[in-house]
């Protein structure tokens, strides 16, 4: 499993509330057996709940999942992109 993840290890203490998405349209990939999810970290529920409803509202994501326990387990072959969700974001 390949991960990237924004947050720092101290990070990921506080940015503890995870929404988790797959890519509906993998396009170029989708002959491959990879599956490519994204994650954004949020710090507290109300920032959640907006990054929710933004992702949800997303033409291009599927299996939208809110993770109040931190817990997320994609698949070995799958390859994901974690993203730190600041006061910065338009979706905020």
């Amino acid at each position: 499993m390949n991960i990237q993840d924004e947050r720092t290890e101290q990070e990921k203490k506080t940015y503890n509330i995870l929404i988790s998405a797959s890519r509906r349209n993998r396009g170029r990939y989708a002959n491959e057996q990879k599956s490519f999810k994204f994650g954004w970290a949020c710090k507290n529920i109300l920032h959640a709940n907006k990054i929710f409803n933004w992702v949800k509202n997303r033409n291009d994501m599927k299996f939208v999942k809110l993770h109040l326990d931190r817990v997320w387990s994609p698949k070995k072959d799958d390859v994901v992109s974690i993203f730190k969700v600041n006061e910065y974001h338009p979706a905020v």
